[in-house]
């Protein structure tokens, strides 16, 4: 699918009717790599495993909230994977419990 472009995952969760890149919490003293093998056997299915590039992300943003005393608000990383050739690249949504309701692969423009 569009061969030469750059494609972006992106998901629907249950009960959600934006779409937005996958995402986790990671648990506290959790590696940013467990988080993110967690997130994807957990969301997008056991044989779904990219490569990631990096050890850093390569964005953030810092989002504020007033929800909770003493806390300002939570920061959302942004980490770059890539589908290898040759690697599987199935996503399978667990039928039942599952968070992620729908998937596609979008171009930036879509």
């Amino acid at each position: 699918r569009l061969g030469g472009l750059s494609l972006f995952l992106l998901v629907r969760y249950h009960g959600a009717s934006k779409w937005t890149f996958p995402k986790a919490d990671r648990a506290h003293g959790q590696a940013m790599r467990e988080t993110l093998a967690r997130l994807c056997e957990r969301q997008l299915g056991p044989a779904f495993e990219p490569y990631i590039v990096g050890a850093c992300p390569f964005a953030h943003r810092k989002r504020r909230s007033a929800r909770l005393d003493g806390i300002d608000g939570r920061k959302v990383f942004y980490y770059r994977a890539r589908a290898v050739p040759g690697a599987s690249a199935e996503i399978a949504l667990a039928e039942s419990g599952g968070s992620v309701a729908d998937w596609a692969w979008c171009s930036r423009e879509e």
